[in-house]
């Protein structure tokens, strides 16, 4: 195994983990923001819309990382010239 591939599997893996931890705590916060606000608890519900949207776009650089590994290994082992064009 050359060491892009294994660099791919290594960003393949830190996407997956991202996703499933945005997940897990969406599935936590849901409960917060399904549930009716009461007045004493109004600012919650706002801070679990900001949470939601915030994990949201974590949610797509999980998913960038996750399906798009192969464009962040191009970058990282790009060819040189000197190299001769292989790589």
């Amino acid at each position: 195994m050359k060491p892009a591939d294994l660099f791919g599997v290594v960003v393949r893996t830190i996407g997956l983990l991202i996703i499933l931890e945005v997940l897990w705590r969406v599935l936590l916060d849901l409960e917060t923001v399904l549930m009716p606000p009461f007045p004493s608890g109004a600012g919650n519900f706002s801070w679990s819309v900001v949470f939601l949207v915030t994990q949201l776009l974590v949610l797509l650089v999980g998913c960038g990382c996750f399906f798009r590994a192969n464009i962040v290994v191009r970058l990282a082992y790009r060819s040189s010239p000197s190299d001769g064009g292989a790589g």
